[in-house]
């Protein structure tokens, strides 16, 4: 879960924008508001189920950080075709 949102959809995001893809990018939206339930309140994210969980703490974990830094920026697209 950790490197979808830090990597994998953000970039599928920029790609949907940059070429005016609209299937890809409702499908980004839909990925991304499903991974937004693991979200903590603190803005981690709970990936205690992940294939790497013994790596990664949620505790100021710099994934963490790149992953709410990547959403920011995608998110403006994720309001625009929720509504």
């Amino acid at each position: 879960m950790g490197y979808n949102v830090e990597e994998s959809l953000p970039s599928l995001a920029l790609y949907s924008l940059l070429s005016d893809d609209k299937p890809v990018q409702q499908q980004v939206v839909a990925a991304m508001k499903t991974h937004m339930e693991f979200m903590l309140p603190d803005g981690a994210w709970d990936n205690s189920f992940g294939s790497r969980n013994y790596k990664w703490s949620w505790w100021a974990a710099a994934p963490a950080t790149a992953a709410i830094q990547d959403l920011c920026s995608c998110r403006s697209s994720i309001r625009d075709s929720a509504r």
